[in-house]
């Protein structure tokens, strides 16, 4: 649930990465962008977003949505060809603890869990979870869902040699393979190499997103080939997700990804700054981050992290808690260098006034 948010000009939102404002040059782009009808191909900013994915990632054809949360639902959708049919995905990824409900209710397939580490697996527990699954009575797989990086897992970027075993036993047992890609536009700016890319394109669906990684106000785009992404449409047009004059919207994104997407680099570099500082106080034990998600453990406190996030609303500060011992941290392009120290503070007052008498 989304804490009470205070109304304060000092307040600090790390909440999440889409928490943060639009930039006047992107309202700008916005305002300048060529459009024309979405739904029949006619809109040249959409057009020319697209284009640019498909060269980005080397694939033959891309759609233009409204959120990450479509690109699964669609990917999905157009993988399982019959009700019922198998998602294997990792217990901690995103559509599996905040979007359960479109599995049974729009995407009509059955995930099948994986117990991974930090949001990834191994190409042997792909092999055993595959192998457990066959048969009659049992949830036929359909997609192999990957999300680069992870969420709820930590913010981990798949090891590239695990990725691409993943991906081989994929081939080999004839699955498909789809990347929920909603950070790896970030990801991008701190794994600065041709293989990382390759390894992504390697996929037979992948989503990239641009409110996430960009500051976009919304917008994907999900990338396959030409029969995939016309089986796309197919589905896009049953849930009316198509559009008219999305240009603005695609124009946000492109000047995003031009203008803004190399700040994530630095955004990167202060949340690793603020984990190191943080990881110094006796209560917390810290996870380093690899991108701009930054998770945090409660020990030797007589509150709950829940009621921990309660408390940082008080110095105007939003966090998140996921369960009752882990916060997480997320900055993004509004938070600047100088509210550290704030943050750091407002953590040790907290921390300092509920330390467990017992410890």
């Amino acid at each position: 649930m989304r804490p009470e948010m205070p109304h304060s000009q000092n307040f600090i939102d790390l909440f999440s990465d889409t928490n943060c404002d639009i930039s006047p040059g992107m309202r700008q782009a916005m305002a300048n962008a060529k459009v024309g009808n979405e739904v029949a191909g006619e809109d040249p900013t959409v057009n020319h977003l697209i284009e640019r994915c498909c060269d980005y990632f080397n694939k033959e054809a891309g759609v233009f949505l409204i959120s990450g949360s479509q690109c699964n639902i669609l990917a999905y959708r157009a993988w399982c060809k019959s009700p019922g049919m198998g998602i294997i995905i990792e217990h901690l990824s995103q559509p599996v603890l905040k979007n359960p409900t479109i599995f049974s209710g729009l995407v009509h397939g059955t995930p099948i869990l994986i117990e991974g580490t930090d949001g990834t697996f191994s190409p042997t527990q792909l092999k055993n979870v595959i192998k457990e699954n066959q048969g009659y009575n049992q949830p036929q797989p359909a997609v192999v869902s990957i999300e680069n990086p992870t969420n709820f897992g930590g913010g981990v970027i798949w090891k590239e040699g695990v990725l691409s075993s993943v991906i081989e036993v994929s081939r080999d047992h004839k699955l498909p393979i789809h990347i929920d890609g909603a950070r790896l536009l970030t990801a991008t700016t701190v794994m600065n190499s041709n293989s990382f890319l390759k390894n992504q394109s390697n996929a037979d669906s992948i989503y990239i997103d641009f409110c996430k990684c960009v500051g976009a106000p919304m917008g994907s785009v999900l990338l396959g080939s030409k029969d995939f992404i016309d089986c796309i449409w197919f589905h896009k047009f049953q849930l009316g997700a198509y559009m008219h004059k999305a240009g603005s919207i695609a124009a946000a994104c492109l000047y995003g990804w031009d203008y803004q997407l190399f700040m994530m680099k630095n955004v990167v570099t202060q949340i690793r700054k603020l984990a190191t500082t943080l990881a110094g106080l006796p209560f917390l034990e810290v996870t380093p981050p690899q991108i701009n998600i930054l998770y945090v453990t409660l020990k030797k406190l007589k509150i709950s992290a829940f009621q921990f996030q309660k408390e940082m609303l008080h110095f105007n500060i939003r966090l998140l808690a996921v369960n009752d011992k882990k916060l997480r941290i997320i900055f993004h392009l509004d938070v600047q260098e100088y509210i550290i120290d704030r943050i750091v503070e407002s953590f040790q007052k907290v921390g300092n006034q509920y330390l467990s008498e017992d410890d």
